[in-house]
């Protein structure tokens, strides 16, 4: 389930690829939400409801994907956006909104049969872009220009819930999206091959300490300074 159109980004195409068996975007949500879309498409507020619905009468076991967007840029466009403070910061109002949509779900999931049955994992797709902290009408507390250029390289938000778990609360390992896969692999005890080129940080991520990415700045990479710090 994408907020926008499920055509963005050739989302309707990969997912297709991979088996997908639905995909729903603005158009296929309409039957499922009320109201017009209150953001950049759904916004949090109406996400996660449907998402929560959608749980409620899905054949066991299933695979739900959610991408929300009150986090992305522009920062003013949730018109059920919940201010964070005096609400005079744009970005930090998005990212309340956020955190609020989803204590709701989170709280309705806690009570729910699917606590300790269900996996879910929350995860960014992207650190934020320099332009959003230097623009007009989202400028991040205490950043400079030359400052937040250095955000977009940024750590990731990425957490588990897993129902009796036995790892760690908090993995230290160094890691990027590649390595998320590998990982649940591990995790799930499967072992077959595959074409990832992650690693699982339960196992080899450490050996291979620097990361190489690409987006549509271009490539860059994060790597181990001999006295242990990193550099982009």
């Amino acid at each position: 389930m994408t907020a926008v159109d499920k055509e963005f980004a050739h989302k309707d195409g990969i997912f297709t690829s991979m088996s997908v068996d639905k995909i729903f975007g603005t158009a296929e949500l309409k039957k499922y939400i009320p109201g017009a879309p209150l953001s950049w498409g759904y916004s949090d507020h109406q996400m996660f409801p449907a998402v929560w619905n959608f749980m409620q009468t899905a054949p066991q076991p299933f695979l739900m994907m959610l991408a929300t967007v009150d986090t992305h840029p522009p920062f003013n466009l949730a018109k059920d956006a919940v201010n964070y403070g005096d609400g005079k910061q744009p970005v930090l109002n998005s990212f309340h909104t956020t955190d609020d949509a989803f204590r709701i779900f989170w709280n309705q999931f806690k009570q729910s049969q699917f606590y300790n049955n269900t996996i879910v994992i929350t995860v960014a797709d992207h650190a934020i872009f320099p332009g959003a902290l230097t623009n007009d009408i989202a400028t991040w507390p205490g950043h400079s220009d030359k400052e937040s250029m250095k955000t977009y390289y940024d750590q990731n938000f990425f957490m588990m819930y897993v129902p009796d778990s036995v790892l760690p609360k908090k993995i230290e390992t160094f890691s990027s999206g590649l390595d998320e896969m590998p990982t649940l692999l591990q995790m799930f005890k499967i072992n077959t091959p595959n074409s990832f080129e992650g690693h699982s940080v339960f196992d080899d991520r450490s050996l291979y300490p620097n990361l190489l990415g690409m987006h549509e700045l271009g490539l860059y990479i994060n790597q181990v300074e001999p006295n242990g710090k990193r550099k982009n």
